[in-house]
């Protein structure tokens, strides 16, 4: 039986090295942004992609953090907590198309330079060939970046729309409650761990801000934990 453990108990335990990455899935308004912000202070060198057109919550989520609308040539060392966040284009497509040119070189100039934290939200409009498109470069940072000293943070509102290479190299993940098929078919592709089991714990979660903590590349136990409590 998983047992839960109280969201600071669980923080205090949680080793999380760099090159170890991260996946969160859960529906909006159920904790991804708090859960990411108490992580990211573990990190010393972080950049958040912000695909969004507006949000207000950035502001009071991430206080401090400096925003830039392309990686710049040289990012100079007190900036240490960045907001890569393009301005919107006229059109829906001409914002689809400066988001993919802007991440992708961040991603190409950030796979050379090493070292950091890479969030990205959105895990479906950032991998998907329809939107932006980066799934392969996402997944291959998922599966090369460790190496090289970067962890990936991939958020997602749902399991079953990111790419599997991410399930087989995720060190840690957070996953909220779904009961779609689906979704729960694709908690399958996590390694080493009781299939069965996790996907009937994920099923049962009974409210917004629990998650189900697994460790599949680490020795630590599954937990069941609330971003409120």
């Amino acid at each position: 039986m998983i047992e839960p453990v109280s969201f600071p108990e669980h923080l205090n335990r949680l080793r999380w090295a760099q090159g170890d990455h991260v996946l969160i899935a859960a529906p909006t308004k159920c904790g991804k942004t708090t859960l990411v912000s108490k992580l990211v202070d573990r990190r010393s060198h972080v950049v958040s992609f912000v695909s969004k057109l507006r949000d207000d919550t950035f502001g009071r989520e991430y206080p401090g953090w400096r925003r830039y609308e392309r990686w710049p040539r040289t990012v100079p060392d007190y900036d240490r907590r960045i907001l890569l966040w393009p301005k919107p284009g006229k059109t829906l497509r001409e914002t689809r198309d400066k988001h993919r040119e802007v991440f992708r070189e961040a991603l190409d100039r950030i796979t050379l330079e090493g070292n950091r934290t890479v969030v990205i939200d959105e895990g479906l409009y950032m991998s998907e060939p329809k939107f932006v498109g980066l799934g392969d470069e996402i997944g291959m940072l998922f599966y090369f970046g460790r190496s090289g000293g970067i962890t990936m943070v991939l958020l997602t509102q749902r399991p079953a729309w990111i790419p599997k290479v991410v399930y087989s190299s995720t060190t840690h993940a957070w996953i909220a409650r779904t009961r779609d098929r689906d979704d729960l078919r694709r908690l399958g592709d996590f390694g080493g761990l009781d299939t069965r089991e996790v996907q009937q714990t994920v099923a049962r979660l009974p409210r917004r801000h629990d998650f189900l903590y697994l460790n599949p590349q680490g020795d630590a136990r599954p937990a069941i934990i609330n971003t409120r409590r």
